[in-house]
């Protein structure tokens, strides 16, 4: 019966491992894949901190669930937030594409919003 037990929890352990983190059964991971052509700087959502994230890079951790806006930095100084609300399902593994289509608005002025690929771009 032991051995049987053991064999049964390393068998669920292994099949939890996802991709650089070890997803805990019955937490909430939350993934940004960054497929833009923007680095993104100080990477925020629900209060955690993701770091920066390279064009075609991946950050991940487990959160707690929630929801909100994305936050960044760009390397033009400016400070920006996504206009769409992310969701962070609990008990789930949440994956989030970030791509140059995406709309975004500088914190200064929210209202005006443009696609995450031309905020580097001159007005």
């Amino acid at each position: 019966m032991k051995k049987f037990l053991l064999f049964a929890v390393f068998s669920f352990y292994s099949c939890a491992t996802e991709g650089n983190i070890e997803f805990v059964p019955g937490a909430t991971k939350m993934e940004f894949r960054n497929e833009s052509a923007i680095h993104l700087q100080n990477v925020r959502w629900n209060g955690r901190n993701f770091g920066n994230i390279e064009p075609g890079g991946i950050s991940e951790m487990i959160v707690s669930e929630g929801h909100g806006y994305i936050f960044f930095n760009a390397s033009n100084g400016e400070s920006y937030q996504t206009a769409q609300i992310f969701i962070g399902e609990k008990h789930r593994s949440n994956r989030e594409t970030l791509t140059n289509q995406m709309l975004v608005a500088n914190i200064n002025n929210p209202d005006e919003r443009k696609p995450l690929g031309g905020i580097l771009n001159a007005d």
